[in-house]
């Protein structure tokens, strides 16, 4: 593939969280196959300043050349398309500087500009969906179509989403499931073929099996008893993610094991949700939030038992495959995850990796002591194990990048 010239798009930052977890460690792992990998990425100006260093040192003596431009939020809508006109105008640029030949796309807002490449260039065009967009911010009540606005913002990216879908040469799916409602639709030049199913991987060379004594450590270092059963959301917080059900949950748990906590790792406040976890009943002295980097986060889920992951299940998350669930995993942690969300109901029939339950029955059962004791006594040797099969970022994730590089 030394004639691959690639262009990346994302409007998400590589020194945003996700930008380190799941743009750049797939980027890292193809570019020594390709001739050169150009990244342009709309970066937050207090995160770039911060973490700019720590990108250009991972992306030192590789085939990786940054393009980073600076990401702006107000006012809504106008801020959007002035940082897509900004994209725009470097990414030309680029194209034609570097007679680019493969222009990959990471969601709707970079497509935008990808569409337009492939339009004048005739560069290859590949459509990394990441989910149904437009669809995901009605279903997390960020845009209302009863807002003439918002209505309008939403039509042309359903109409955008069609073009994207006949005219890309190759689109990528989190989900089968995804990949399923795509082919319903029965849009021009789409097939089964033309779309890969690639979901979100994680690095089995971070997230390792711990040690019993790395895990003492943490607990220790956490002021977490060592007898304690932990439970843990890792993640951000609102939007799709139920939190409320999940404390809902844990209140169930509560009442069965008087040893459950709860770890919260969340760059996000939980004060918005405070009251509401104090009227379900839990106290503060069972609930521990803390942050954590890239870097430090195996080290805070070694001393986890069980991981917990409820999402709003909806259309738009059909596509959706949440990257917990393969750094969890990963880790040798069995989950607890509900029903109806991306390929989750496929993926946990395989039992060693935890249960799917129904989030609309969570009151009451005495089903969860069973279930709760069943996933105590996982293998995490299994489950890192089985989980590499389906969620390792190299053997899946970038062979599969590869493959797509190669057939176009």
């Amino acid at each position: 593939m030394q004639n691959k010239r690639i262009l990346y798009l994302t409007y998400d930052g590589l020194t945003d969280p996700l930008g380190r977890s799941q743009i750049l460690p797939y980027l890292l792992g193809l570019e020594k196959n390709v001739n050169k990998i150009h990244i342009i990425s709309c970066e937050k100006k207090n995160k770039y300043y911060k973490n700019k260093h720590t990108i250009n040192d991972l992306i030192s003596n590789s085939n990786i050349i940054w393009h980073p431009v600076f990401y702006h939020k107000r006012p809504p809508i106008i801020s959007t398309l002035l940082d897509i006109i900004n994209m725009k105008i470097k990414a030309f640029k680029i194209t034609k500087q570097y007679n680019i030949n493969i222009v990959h796309c990471r969601s709707y807002i970079a497509s935008i500009i990808g569409l337009k490449l492939k339009r004048k260039y005739q560069v290859k065009f590949v459509f990394d969906m990441r989910g149904f967009f437009p669809d995901e911010r009605v279903d997390g009540n960020i845009w209302s179509l009863k807002n003439p606005i918002y209505n309008y913002v939403y039509k042309y990216f359903k109409k955008k989403e069609k073009e994207f879908f006949s005219e890309s040469d190759k689109i990528i799916s989190l989900t089968n499931s995804g990949k399923y409602e795509i082919l319903k639709m029965q849009i021009q030049n789409v097939n089964d073929s033309k779309i890969e199913v690639i979901p979100c991987c994680s690095d089995f060379n971070h997230f390792v099996i711990p040690s019993q004594d790395v895990k003492q450590k943490c607990r220790k270092e956490l002021n977490i008893d060592a007898e304690k059963l932990v439970f843990c959301y890792l993640g951000s917080l609102g939007t799709w993610y139920l939190i409320n059900e999940m404390f809902e949950f844990f209140k169930q748990i509560k009442n069965q094991f008087k040893n459950a906590f709860f770890l919260l790792i969340s760059n996000d406040s939980i004060l918005p949700y405070s009251e509401n976890i104090k009227q379900i009943g839990i106290s503060s002295d069972d609930i521990l939030t803390i942050n954590s980097s890239r870097e430090k986060l195996p080290y805070y889920l070694s001393c986890v038992d069980i991981g917990i992951s409820f999402i709003k299940p909806c259309f738009s998350k059909k596509a959706s495959s949440p990257t917990k669930v393969a750094e969890i995993l990963a880790m040798g942690i069995p989950m607890i995850v509900n029903k109806s969300v991306g390929d989750m109901d496929e993926i946990f029939s395989n039992k060693l990796f935890g249960r799917t339950i129904d989030v609309k029955n969570i009151h009451g059962s005495d089903k969860f002591e069973e279930l709760v004791m069943n996933l105590k006594n996982s293998n995490p040797v299994e489950i890192h194990n089985e989980a590499k099969k389906m969620f390792d970022l190299k053997s899946v994730g970038v062979k599969k990048y590869e493959k797509i590089y190669k057939e176009i």
